[in-house]
């Protein structure tokens, strides 16, 4: 490994570098928007038998749900570096996803704007947040420290050179237990062509 953390070895590519604040936002922001409705087009389809599958969001979610999961993955950084335990860190997300979302549904009622309101719930506290959720939430929790964590962490972008004189682009790729994998290959006659995956260096 070369001193920035990148693979060494053939000169396919050189140094990577981690996804940024603002890649991870962008990233958490769809994942959010796309779950969102998928699940309320589910909920439709248990409720009223309809195969039209209508979901619906709000474009406030976005923000929402990629600064909700920026700090998610603060708290799993710090519970971890503790040893707790998985439904320990479930537990801690289940209660900051309630904070958060009181929290902003606060705000955005002040101002007129609240997209949800869980009046008609049994367990609600000020229509903003509703019990009957907790188990849903701490599933979310448990998704996210399994599968989203641990893959987010694990995109890198890498640069590839196209030439000599320096000029090159850059890709994101995954890098997996035995190496990295990009869509591309660079041939030996220097000319790079797309593959579906191609494993490179090792870390």
């Amino acid at each position: 490994m070369n001193p920035t953390g990148g693979p060494t070895g053939s000169g396919k590519i050189t140094p990577w570098r981690p996804l940024s604040l603002a890649c991870r936002l962008y990233l958490y922001a769809l994942h959010g928007y796309f779950i969102e409705v998928t699940f309320t087009a589910v909920w439709n389809l248990v409720a009223s038998g309809s195969l039209e599958l209508r979901g619906h969001s709000s474009v406030w979610s976005l923000v929402i749900y990629s600064v909700s999961c920026v700090a998610m993955e603060n708290i799993n950084g710090l519970l971890q570096r503790h040893g707790f335990a998985l439904s320990t860190r479930a537990l801690a997300h289940t209660c900051w996803i309630y904070a958060w979302e009181f929290t902003t549904g606060l705000v955005l009622r002040a101002m007129g704007w609240c997209p949800w309101d869980y009046s008609d719930f049994r367990y609600n506290v000020a229509g903003l947040v509703t019990l009957e959720y907790a188990p849903l939430w701490f599933l979310c929790g448990v998704l996210f420290e399994v599968l989203m964590v641990p893959n987010v962490k694990k995109l890198v972008w890498v640069r590839h050179a196209e030439s000599s004189g320096g000029l090159g682009y850059e890709t994101p790729v995954l890098p997996l237990k035995n190496g990295y994998v990009s869509p591309f290959q660079r041939e030996t006659d220097g000319v790079p062509r797309r593959r579906l995956f191609t494993e490179v260096d090792h870390i």
